[in-house]
């Protein structure tokens, strides 16, 4: 009795997985001339996308869930020493450089990267990262 209630659950549990879309791909096109190699993703309060590049760049984009066609990207941060990881805490962009993590604020609200704030650096940096 135990092995068909086991059966049972597991081909039902089978069947919930199959159809359930677990996440969903979304094709789009970065800026014109841009390449974007990203690093880090991670979304704002309100639902925009955060992407941090390895070629020091941090992008915002809006509309992330809607149209690909309707997607407005804006560069909010650039010159950082490639953008490894990037996660957004109480509503904050941190970005993992290859020397340090670093916080960036928008002081003025103007949707640019005004100050980069150091959260730590403390590990060695060469030119051998192989």
């Amino acid at each position: 009795m135990t092995r068909v209630l086991i059966c049972v659950f597991l081909l039902s549990s089978w069947s919930f997985v199959w159809s359930q879309q677990p996440y969903r791909v979304v094709e789009f096109t970065p800026p014109e001339g841009e390449i974007l190699e990203v690093g880090g993703l991670d979304f704002l309060p309100d639902g925009r996308l955060v992407c941090s590049t390895r070629r020091g760049q941090v992008w915002i984009v809006e509309g992330p869930e809607g149209d690909p066609k309707d997607m407005r990207f804006s560069l909010f941060a650039e010159g950082l020493q490639e953008g490894l990881g990037l996660e957004v805490v109480d509503g904050v962009i941190h970005v993992l450089q290859r020397a340090e993590l670093s916080r960036l604020h928008d002081d003025d609200g103007d949707g640019r990267c005004d100050r980069i704030e150091t959260v730590a650096n403390d590990w060695g940096v060469s030119g051998n990262y192989h």
